[in-house]
């Protein structure tokens, strides 16, 4: 039952997968749109230098290492079967989406891992992208997780975010 005043991501999962699932954030971007002036801007104020990742050490990491490293803790601490692989920091789709296509391969390689989320800018979806995600959804759960930090036109302003 739901003591929630919303419904938890968790219970979702639950009720998804039949069990606790556990997701293994990863850092596979290296960048941002609108970082280091890259549309003519200001950078925005929303990352900190790491991209606004949970595990910013990751980032000098192989995919597999990142992976693994996160996938044994959670196994020895937690008891845990099942994972999503969560490309997080930055911007996961400012990146050619045949790297992406690679990367999510790679995730995928593990017989525990049901499915991918992927962090991105509303700006930065393409028709390609959307391709990806519905080719990779026909194997394995697929979610989309939009950085939209705010729907007030003028906190995106302030931001420096780069999209309304």
């Amino acid at each position: 039952m739901n003591s929630h005043p919303y419904n938890p991501i968790s219970q979702f999962y639950q009720s998804q997968f039949g069990e606790k699932v556990y997701k293994i954030s990863v850092s596979v971007a290296d960048t941002c749109p609108n970082r280091e002036g890259l549309r003519g801007m200001k950078t925005c104020n929303f990352c900190d230098q790491w991209g606004s990742a949970a595990y910013h050490k990751n980032l000098e990491q192989p995919l597999r290492a990142q992976i693994e490293k996160v996938r044994s803790i959670l196994k020895e601490k937690r008891k845990a079967n099942k994972f999503l692989i969560y490309f997080q920091a930055y911007t996961t789709t400012f990146q050619k989406v045949h790297k992406l296509r690679e990367e999510i391969a790679i995730a995928l390689e593990y017989e525990d891992v049901v499915g991918v989320v992927i962090g991105t800018r509303p700006d930065c979806i393409s028709d390609a992208l959307l391709y990806l995600w519905n080719e990779t959804a026909e194997k394995v759960f697929v979610a989309v997780e939009l950085g939209v930090q705010s729907f007030d036109e003028e906190e995106l302003v302030w931001m420096r975010r780069g999209h309304t």
